[in-house]
This record gives structure tokens, sequence and C-alpha cells, in this order.
């Protein structure tokens, strides 16, 4: 994957630069594919684009270590949960996100909100058309959770 794979969420992001005056914006762009964060930073530079870097994500794994698990296994989790975390405060700072239709961004949008008031838009993209939402332009704003529905987006 790589910018030119989602060309929705920087026109969405630029959009909201232009329309809120924002000069020197940091985007924080978090994703699961190594490959588009590495391009982000590449093609944006790092004074532009801040990542977390790509971790395996805890979620994957089938289960956590039990309590008899290796020290150095142990150490793994302690290490990815505190990644965890503060790729989850970094989140909570953001002004605004952009999103796509993922229990990531609906949680992401949540914090953020509660945090920060954060504008939120959903970006349609291609999990917005497999789901039918049609109706989504490039960069909607998304108003309230409560709407936050794949029956009614």
């Amino acid at each position: 994957l790589s910018v030119n794979d989602v060309p929705a969420y920087t026109e969405c992001a630029w959009e909201i630069e232009r329309r809120y005056g924002l000069k020197d914006a940091v985007w924080y762009v978090t994703s699961d594919a190594a490959s588009l964060t590495d391009d982000f930073r590449r093609t944006f530079g790092d004074d532009t684009v801040v990542t977390a870097g790509f971790k395996p994500s805890l979620y994957t794994r089938q289960r956590l270590p039990s309590s008899n698990a290796s020290s150095d296994t142990r150490q793994e989790v302690s290490t990815l949960m505190r990644e965890l975390a503060g790729e989850w405060w970094l989140l909570s700072r953001c002004s605004h996100l952009v999103i796509s239709l993922s229990s990531l961004s609906q949680t992401a949008a949540a914090v953020a909100i509660a945090t920060r008031n954060a504008s939120v838009y959903l970006v349609k993209d291609a999990k917005a058309r497999r789901h039918g939402r049609s109706g989504i332009s490039a960069c909607d704003r998304v108003t309230s959770l409560s709407s936050w529905d794949y029956n009614t987006l």
C-alpha cells in the first residue's frame, strides 16, 4: 500500500487544512500497513507526518500469553501495550481526524471527540462502497457518533 492508493484521505486532509486555514499542520498517520505509513513519511517528510511506526497488533494474536509465558514474551507484550497506549494518547490529541469505516476509526473518533471535541471526517473508500454507502462524499464530517452505524451512514 502507498500514498497513491489512498488519495481520498490526503485530499480530505488538505481540504481540512484549507477550510480551517491551518498552516504547518502535522499529520498523525496510523495504519496496520507498514508500507503505507512508511510511504507517507517518504512522500510528505518527517516535518509533516508523524507515525507510530508499524508494530504487530495485539489484536492479530490468537491470545495474550499465559502467566507461565517466557520473560521475553511478557516483555514484548508489555512493550506493545505501552506503544498502544502511546498511539491512543496521540490520537486523543488530534483536532481533526480523517477516518475510514473501521472499528479503530470509530474508537479513535470517540476518544478524540471526548477529549478535544475533535472534528471527524469520514472518507468514502472501498470499505464504504462495499457496505453500499455510495451517498458518502469524499470527505463528510461526522456530526454525531450516535449516527455511526453501517445502516445509517
